[in-house]
């Protein structure tokens, strides 16, 4: 009889996965084409008529069961335990379903806040490719500091960009971000924190406002404590109620089973029947109706179970510690006081140590006569300056240091680097260039600036901090062009510099900041002198190819090649890279930045 029931559930199901797949096609069509289709009149009366099938004591495949759910509710949700790798593979399975994607729902998610809506939209709608660190900052900045470090998520959100970009653009999945706004750094104290009030609002509003008004469906996943259907477990409202409120009858909510609520008997019985996994299990009529759920029945929270295995085997997949660097710990830590007024939480939940010591950064001004007016400067000591230092520190001056102190966080980076043992004690020179054309007058090739930088600023800082004298221990940084400048000004004084950082390096450039050919005059003059005790270190992306000047200037790709070849043929100490997907960005740069570093702090 049990097989019976089973059997004719699951030709139900199917035969409703293939009615909820033609209402998809048929919802999409013009009148004229419904009857060029000669489209029955009853299957388009009968589209509200369409359920999922009632429980029968027999679990229904999963990815089916919520497809069909989209018959008779237009938001079907999922009610998750947060961090099951079975859970992040089920909606990886579900976005890849070709009747899923033919229903094309928007997907409402927890793990990102409505600011990074832009960010999002560029990745999973545009298929832009985004630098990992960039991505990463949608589900770091939420309202829950690091609840989604966990790698489940990030392929969840790879898949729905892999799925996409094999779709037209106009069929493309919206992933929406659910979580109120937030702006960690702009917060000081716990109350800042408090004030972001219930996230249920925001989830609210999204699936109200931005699916429901708009007369569209959506695939929501959110903890379980936001979707039950009795409200939170405080007996106030959640997302679920408030929806319901305003669109009675429009949620369908399937509770991932971890036996709470549930029982080690109910756990073995399905275990005994051999559920499949994973599987969906209505519970209106069902034997799991009347299991206690805090002060309600299950079928009272949830109209479906979600089995992704017996709870035991279920596996929480933790974030990697080695992917928090220093700078994101001491942050974690901030956000872990401001949320619970605990600063170690974090570290308990993600298991990571705490971060090394940081060094200490401090502004100057620094009189010049080159340019009669001072200079803006930073510079940057190690942990335990000077004792860190017990003879004399390496040495490194960057260019733009406005950037490097923000958008590349060279401290960090700097603190990192030092703890890991990659780099010695590191005592930075940080130069702030200004911007547009008094950028340029510093740093495209300008004699002016080679006289302050060798007659002023190094003096200034050699006397100053305890830093080497040895260009073998001098590293000169800078992106775009400040890696022009970089070469050039080593180029003019490797009594100075011995090792060059140039990262997307503007090598196309003519001669004192010209925009006009001869271009390339930083690689003619290394090609003219002969071999000097300098290193390299270059990188770009490989989307820098186009000509720069509108195109009648060489590709910073392109430049930087010929420059790679120069300094080849000349016998001179070259790593070179070309970075996939490489952008003229910051995002970019600081990626590559720490390995730079590491590579000509190292004798070869």
């Amino acid at each position: 009889m049990g097989n019976d029931i089973a059997g004719l559930q699951s030709r139900m199901l199917h035969d409703i996965y293939q009615s909820v797949e033609q209402m998809a096609t048929l919802q999409r069509m013009t009148p004229m084409q419904l009857a060029r289709r000669s489209v029955p009149l009853a299957l388009l009366a009968a589209q509200p008529l369409l359920m999922p099938p009632a429980s029968a004591q027999a679990p229904v495949p999963a990815v089916r069961g919520l497809v069909a759910a989209f018959a008779t509710h237009r938001i079907v949700a999922v009610a998750e335990a947060h961090l099951l790798r079975e859970a992040g593979d089920f909606y990886v399975a579900l976005v890849r379903d070709t009747a899923f994607q033919r229903i094309a729902p928007d997907i409402v998610i927890e793990f990102a806040s409505r600011q990074s809506q832009p960010l999002l939209d560029r990745y999973v709608l545009r298929c832009d490719a985004i630098p990992i660190d960039t991505l990463r900052t949608i589900w770091r900045n939420t309202t829950k500091a690091a609840s989604w470090e966990s790698p489940v998520y990030a392929r969840w959100l790879t898949a729905i960009h892999d799925v996409n970009c094999a779709r037209p653009a106009g069929r493309r999945l919206r992933v929406l971000a659910a979580d109120s706004p937030v702006d960690w750094s702009s917060m000081r104290t716990p109350a800042d924190w408090a004030a972001l009030g219930d996230n249920n609002l925001s989830f609210a509003d999204v699936i109200t406002n931005e699916v429901l008004a708009k007369g569209k469906r959506a695939f929501v996943v959110f903890g379980s404590n936001h979707l039950m259907r009795t409200g939170a477990r405080d007996d106030g409202p959640n997302t679920t109620t408030r929806v319901l409120s305003k669109y009675p009858a429009s949620m369908y909510v399937a509770w991932v089973y971890n036996a709470r609520p549930g029982s080690d008997e109910a756990s073995r019985r399905m275990s005994v029947e051999r559920w499949p996994k994973p599987a969906l299990f209505p519970l209106a009529g069902s034997w799991l109706a009347t299991v206690p759920a805090g002060n309600h029945r299950f079928d009272e929270i949830a109209d479906a179970l979600l089995y992704l295995g017996h709870p035991d085997s279920l596996h929480i997949e933790d974030a990697d510690p080695a992917l928090l660097d220093a700078s994101y710990r001491r942050e974690l830590d901030r956000r872990a006081w401001l949320e619970w007024g605990d600063s170690s939480r974090l570290r308990r939940f993600l298991h990571y140590q705490p971060a090394p010591p940081s060094g200490d950064v401090a502004e100057f001004q620094v009189d010049s006569k080159a340019y009669g007016r001072p200079r803006h400067v930073w510079v940057y000591t190690p942990p335990e300056y000077p004792v860190s230092c017990t003879a004399s520190c390496a040495a490194l001056v960057a260019f733009d240091g406005g950037v490097y102190i923000d958008a590349i966080p060279l401290p960090r980076i700097l603190d990192s680097l030092i703890a890991s043992k990659a780099i010695p004690p590191t005592v930075a020179l940080l130069i702030d260039n200004a911007s547009s054309a008094e950028r340029l007058a510093d740093l495209a090739n300008h004699q002016r600036f080679v006289a302050f930088m060798g007659n002023e600023l190094m003096p200034w800082f050699r006397e100053k901090w305890r830093v080497t004298h040895d260009p073998a221990r001098t590293i000169i940084t800078g992106s775009s062009a400040g890696g022009l400048a970089s070469a050039y000004l080593a180029h003019q004084r490797p009594d100075l510099f011995g090792n060059v950082l140039s990262q997307s390096g503007a090598f196309w450039r003519g001669t004192e900041g010209s925009n006009s050919a001869p271009f390339e005059w930083v690689t003619s003059q290394y090609a003219a002198t002969p071999h000097l005790p300098i290193r390299f270190f270059l990188d770009v992306g490989a989307k820098e190819s186009i000509g720069a000047m509108g195109e009648t200037a060489p590709s910073i790709l392109a430049s930087n090649r010929r420059f790679r070849d120069v300094l080849q043929t000349k016998g001179y100490d070259v790593q070179y890279f070309e970075v996939p997907n490489g952008l003229h960005a910051p995002e970019s740069w600081r990626l590559r930045l720490p390995v730079g570093l590491a590579a000509l702090a190292t004798p070869r």
